[in-house]
């Protein structure tokens, strides 16, 4: 019986030997077991070529790329309830103290919060204190008024 990733697999019908990467990583190293599997399999399949396993991604898998602490933590505050939900993350970040933290605390996010996709836009960074106004604009006014001084001023 074959197993599930052991990081090739030999295809009677294309007369390939088809292995991942880094099983191909692998059997570059001499000493390794898989150097000699490969050779192995060369030896038995003379004929077959070797290619690279096609990687499958599927297109409706969710990656949530970018999705930080900072993220997590800034859609938290946009809730209606963020106090309480903060609270309930902070828990969470501390209880997973771990190896795989982030993983996990992801994992306790996205059950939280299933529509984090949905209702999040990707352009916001975080918000200001008042929870209504998105920082780069509180920045943007500031640096206005800031010019506005110095014009009075006469500062460059």
């Amino acid at each position: 019986m074959q197993k599930k990733n052991q990081g090739y697999n030999v295809d009677f019908v294309e007369c390939k030997i088809f292995i991942t990467k880094e099983f191909a990583k692998r059997a570059s190293i001499k000493k390794n077991p898989e150097y000699k599997l490969l050779l192995e399999l060369r030896e038995e399949n003379p004929e077959y070529a070797i290619d690279y396993k096609a990687v499958e991604i599927s297109a409706s898998k969710n990656t949530y790329n970018g999705l930080t602490y900072e993220r997590m933590e800034n859609y938290i505050k946009t809730q209606p309830n963020n106090v309480v939900l903060m609270e309930e993350y902070k828990k969470a970040r501390a209880y997973f103290r771990n190896d795989c933290r982030y993983a996990k605390v992801k994992k306790w996010f996205l059950a939280t919060f299933e529509n984090y996709n949905d209702d999040y836009p990707s352009n916001i960074t975080e918000k200001s204190e008042d929870n209504n106004v998105p920082v780069d604009s509180v920045s943007e006014e500031n640096s206005n008024v800031a010019e506005d001084d110095r014009a009075q001023n006469n500062i460059a």
